[in-house]
């Protein structure tokens, strides 16, 4: 999903966060919510980012126009064929990354992150290969405690610091809700080619960032529950028709 049209620059301090589903952990990266200065696709110039990893871990950084402050969690923090939530905050002074609430990571850092402004969900310079439902994204380095009140509840738009809010019903950036699509979404998965999937109560829709959603025509019937991806990038759909 590419937000260009309502670009978001972050400074710190800042919390990316979101819930995530993959069918299995995969041997590669896949970048959940970010962007970069396109005249400079290097690490470099890259916004606050949050990927998944190889072995199952998290990354996370930003570019300072001169190179790449990043941290990496340990190895399997994630776990495949369940939802999990993710979060990474930087409060001028420290990365922390939080998997399900659960602190996994905590490194000083005094550099800035580069003025360049977010603008893709389920890819930065690589694409992830899952799910991916209510991203957050907040003007202040959210701890622990506040992760764990609020990632199980749903947020209104209203609360102080939050910049940015996506939970593919409605979108919400600074202060101006934009509808993005009028019916309940069960799945969600962006596939390599940057095309957003999307399992509805009446089948399946896609939405590729240049042109409205449209429905796939297809025999499936819905509701379609979940989405997945094979190594070869053919997609099946769960539907309890």
């Amino acid at each position: 999903l590419d937000f260009s049209d309502n670009p978001l620059v972050l400074d710190s301090p800042y919390t990316l966060e979101c819930w995530i589903w993959q069918q299995e952990l995969l041997d590669e990266w896949g970048g959940l919510v970010g962007g970069n200065d396109p005249e400079n696709m290097y690490n470099s110039g890259r916004s606050p980012c949050l990927y998944v990893r190889r072995g199952g871990g998290i990354h996370g950084g930003f570019g300072t126009g001169r190179d790449w402050q990043s941290w990496d969690s340990e190895d399997h923090v994630l776990r495949d064929g369940r939802w999990e939530h993710v979060a990474y905050s930087f409060d001028g002074t420290n990365h922390r990354a939080f998997v399900n609430g659960v602190e996994v990571v905590a490194q000083e850092d005094t550099e800035a992150p580069v003025p360049h402004p977010v603008r893709w969900i389920g890819r930065v310079n690589s694409y992830f290969r899952g799910q991916i439902e209510e991203v957050r994204l907040w003007r202040s380095a959210r701890g622990e405690e506040e992760i764990q009140a609020s990632m199980q509840r749903g947020l209104t738009g209203d609360e102080e610091d939050l910049a940015a809010l996506w939970n593919f019903e409605s979108d919400f950036t600074e202060n101006t809700a934009l509808p993005l699509f009028d019916q309940a979404v069960f799945a969600l998965h962006a596939d390599r080619s940057g095309t957003l999937w999307m399992g509805t109560e009446a089948g399946v829709v896609t939405v590729d960032g240049d042109s409205p959603a449209r429905p796939v025509e297809s025999e499936l019937p819905g509701p379609v529950r979940s989405i997945g991806e094979s190594p070869d990038g053919t997609l099946w759909f769960g539907s309890e028709g």
